[in-house]
């Protein structure tokens, strides 16, 4: 099963990969504050917010209706009154978690997991693709690694956006694919949350040799993928990136 699961960062209007990933997802949810920049991608821009929703551009009038998320969570600090009101008017539920101790990423998974039982899918692996989440304030892109290493042992979570996608690759040997290798995208392994992690790794310009990679030594970034599949065998948990172009 897929969730697409959008966090509060500008969302373009006509971005392929958002509406391939909307397409193909069981369940889509916005975290509080990205509400709104779903509703704005595909309403006018130039409409003043107020306690009714904004006009429709008129040639997305039936393109919006087709973005409506199942469900929107968090402790609504940030979503508008006229999003929340146009969204529930076309059956989207709301779920307001008032608990200040959690991010509304955390707050996202946690409801997400209550989902998985409503809807009998405890049998099938849950794959949660977080979108918009890196770029902009470096305090959020921080807070969405943090939940990436500390759910993403647990759960199959990817941090993407149009530039690239992030995710854990637990202690052991994990093989990625990449199709797209021959143009070259950027990639790096990084210790994040571990003191250092001693690597090798197949698939890259640039291997590592059993080599310690750590924020205060050597670390693998701007690498580039040499074949398909790449193998990085590591001590510890890593975060791997790489662009997606």
């Amino acid at each position: 099963r897929l969730v697409l699961l959008l966090l509060n960062q500008p969302l373009k209007h006509a971005d392929s990969l958002f509406m391939s990933l909307w397409r193909r997802a069981d369940l889509r949810i916005c975290a509080d504050g990205a509400a709104n920049r779903l509703y704005d991608s595909f309403h006018s821009p130039t409409a003043t917010p107020s306690s009714s929703p904004k006009p429709l551009k008129s040639t997305d009038s039936d393109t919006a209706e087709q973005y409506i998320p199942d469900g929107i969570c968090g402790d609504m600090d940030s979503i508008r009154p006229d999003v929340s009101q146009y969204f529930a008017h076309r059956g989207t539920e709301i779920n307001h978690v008032r608990d200040q101790d959690t991010t509304d990423f955390m707050k996202c998974l946690n409801w997400i997991d209550q989902l998985q039982v409503r809807h009998g899918w405890t049998d099938s692996a849950m794959t949660v693709i977080a979108y918009g989440n890196l770029g902009g304030r470096l305090d959020q892109t921080m807070s969405s690694l943090y939940v990436l290493f500390n759910f993403g042992a647990s759960k199959q979570i990817y941090l993407a956006n149009p530039e690239s996608i992030t995710f854990l690759l637990p202690k052991g040997k994990n093989q990625i694919e990449c199709d797209w290798y021959k143009s070259q995208p950027a990639c790096g392994i990084i210790p994040l949350g571990v003191s250092s992690a001693t690597v090798t790794t197949t698939g890259l310009r640039w291997n590592l040799d059993n080599t310690e990679t750590s924020f205060n030594g050597l670390l693998s970034t701007s690498n580039i993928p040499d074949a398909p599949e790449i193998v990085v065998d590591t001590s510890e948990p890593v975060i791997w990136t790489i662009e997606l172009k």
